[in-house]
């Protein structure tokens, strides 16, 4: 997972924090052998992920100075495999 973050507007940061905490409503820190939510990192008060998503795909988030549609503060890529035998419809 590849992430693109530009400043809101009048900031001079990208918000990591808030990438952080949307990123764990979909990708919580789940402990693989309980299957238990671990406690979400970030500086906003912990919030109960949306999905329980045993997946927890590696990423790297990067700050870029503008996006490519306007007014987007994030952009995100992502490579999936999907399992033989699985198929898409």
């Amino acid at each position: 997972m590849r992430v693109f973050l530009d400043n809101a507007p009048g900031t001079t940061r990208a918000d990591y924090a808030g990438w952080n905490r949307a990123y764990l409503q979909y990708f919580a820190d789940t402990d693989l052998t309980t299957g238990e939510t671990l406690v979400p990192t970030g500086t906003a008060a912990p919030a109960a992920p949306l999905v329980r998503n045993p997946a927890r795909p590696s990423r790297f988030a990067l700050e870029v100075a503008i996006l490519p549609v306007p007014g987007w503060l994030v952009e995100v890529e992502v490579d999936a495999v999907y399992p033989a035998g699985v198929t898409l419809r």
